[in-house]
């Protein structure tokens, strides 16, 4: 049976999506379409990509996006299994459930808690829309022919018979570069990922400005032309480079060699039992941390020793926790190697990928 993926709002080499499940699919042998956002169809690494237009806002995915999306579903007219991993398309996956396809719902986020902190929502609709979406995701639920939550604290809100919690672990090799070589470290910080305001870029780009001279910013992800006129504006610009978005060899390059990796999200409901993909993904390549004092992320970090706990908006504080590590090389190096030692024993997709393969095969019986 074939096995298509859906997404109307991801980047082609989403992490998740691309490098980790549909990759992980071929590699066992499935044939594997994914229909999503690409310049072009083509195939790449055995996955066959049936490209969408590509946007730059949410207004063109309704009118362009998701039509485009419909309209190549046209050409499944056997039975298939439809992996979905946006909530705008849930009515698209009921009525492909209803047409005696397997559909599966994929959910990356707490939609609800997303939809009452999106600034660019006006406030009397937020709560109405989460409402709704909250209902929308339940009725899925029932709908569903699995779901798939990315962690314990979403799927507590699931009751589906074939729930299964697929996290958002690094493969222990994924990024793991100069493998017999001794690297050096340098005096920079970093992040890596989807560039926003709530994730606490702006208070990083502070933290430049304090410790300019001595530690530098280095800043890689998808970055909005309004939010990169207001970073300009700030005195840590000068001491950030932003090096756009990044392949995956050139995510594990950059991460290799830097001196710190910061998830210093703010503390907004939908943060504080998120498990964000970053913060394993520099644990694999031994870079020590610092991330946000919320309470799931204390307890990850406190259990492995792999980095520092600050409070998001203190940009004093997250300075001195940047400089305690960098100017301590046996505690950076302790704290990297903690870290590198949980991805290997634990928090890895070679064990998540087993989970997800076993619910296709129950499904495709």
């Amino acid at each position: 049976m074939k096995i298509v993926h859906l997404s109307s709002v991801h980047q082609t080499f989403d992490t998740r999506i691309f490098h980790r499940q549909c990759k992980s699919l071929v590699k066992n042998g499935y044939d594997v379409d994914l229909i999503i956002q690409h310049k072009k169809n083509e195939l790449i690494d055995g996955i066959n990509i049936i490209a969408l237009p590509v946007v730059t806002n949410k207004l063109e995915r309704l009118y362009k996006v998701i039509p485009k999306l419909v309209q190549n579903l046209k050409r499944y007219l056997t039975p298939t299994l439809f992996h979905i991993h946006d909530p705008e398309l849930i009515p698209i996956g009921i009525w492909l459930k209803r047409k005696g396809h397997i559909v599966i719902y994929d959910v990356h986020e707490d939609v609800p808690q997303t939809i009452l902190k999106k600034e660019w929502l006006p406030k009397l609709v937020r709560k109405p829309l989460a409402w709704a979406f909250l209902k929308l995701e339940l009725f899925m639920d029932n709908q569903a022919s699995a779901i798939i939550p990315v962690t314990t604290r979403i799927a507590s809100r699931f009751k589906n018979a074939k729930l299964v919690i697929v996290q958002n672990f690094p493969s222990v090799k994924e990024l793991v570069v100069n493998v017999n070589t001794e690297i050096t470290r340098k005096r920079t910080f970093v992040y890596v990922g989807d560039i926003q305001k709530e994730r606490g870029i702006t208070e990083l780009v502070k933290v430049a400005g304090l410790l300019d001279g001595n530690v530098s910013f280095i800043l890689a992800g998808r970055l909005s032309e309004s939010y990169k006129l207001e970073l300009e504006l700030l005195n840590g610009w000068n001491n950030t480079t932003f090096v756009g978005m990044l392949d995956r060899p050139s995510v594990a390059k950059l991460l290799s060699e830097a001196g710190v990796g910061l998830v210093t999200f703010l503390p907004h409901p939908n943060h504080f039992y998120a498990q964000p993909n970053k913060l394993f993904e520099y644990m694999s390549t031994g870079l020590p941390i610092i991330v946000s004092k919320f309470p799931l992320w204390e307890q990850i970090i406190n259990q492995i020793g792999s980095g520092l706990l600050v409070d998001p908006q203190n940009i004093k504080q997250i300075a001195n926790a940047i400089l305690q590590i960098l100017n301590n090389s046996q505690l950076a190096l302790d704290m990297g190697n903690n870290g590198k030692a949980a991805i290997k024993e634990t928090y890895n997709w070679e064990t998540e990928s087993d989970k997800l393969l076993a619910l296709y095969k129950a499904l495709l019986k």
